[in-house]
């Protein structure tokens, strides 16, 4: 216990630095390395819970939605449509979240 309490500190604080020595690693990359990546089945269900939102024309359930997914990386492969929803979610734009759902894109 002795020779943890007095090297602790010291540890601790190399530790701490590989944050940076690493971050070279990580430029480049599209997503957050400390966030959990939404996986495929929690991407279908915002998305579709997106579109309930848009459907009600409800603006805080969208807030909520786009709030609470702040704490995941968006996959590569829905990061442009999520994107694009999110903009037009903030601009109020409901029948173009629609059919971006739809797959039919913005008006």
């Amino acid at each position: 216990i002795e020779y943890i309490r007095s090297r602790h500190d010291a540890f601790m604080e190399r530790y701490e630095s590989f944050k940076d020595l690493l971050s070279g690693l990580f430029t480049g990359m599209d997503h957050d390395p400390e966030k959990p990546v939404a996986d495929e089945d929690l991407m279908s269900a915002v998305m579709e819970e997106i579109g309930s939102a848009a459907e009600d024309m409800d603006c805080e359930r969208l807030d909520s939605i786009f709030s609470e997914m702040e704490g995941y990386s968006i996959p590569e492969e829905n990061r442009q449509l999520y994107g694009k929803l999110k903009e037009a979610s903030e601009r109020y734009e409901y029948r173009t979240i629609i059919r971006l759902l739809d797959g039919t894109g913005a008006e």
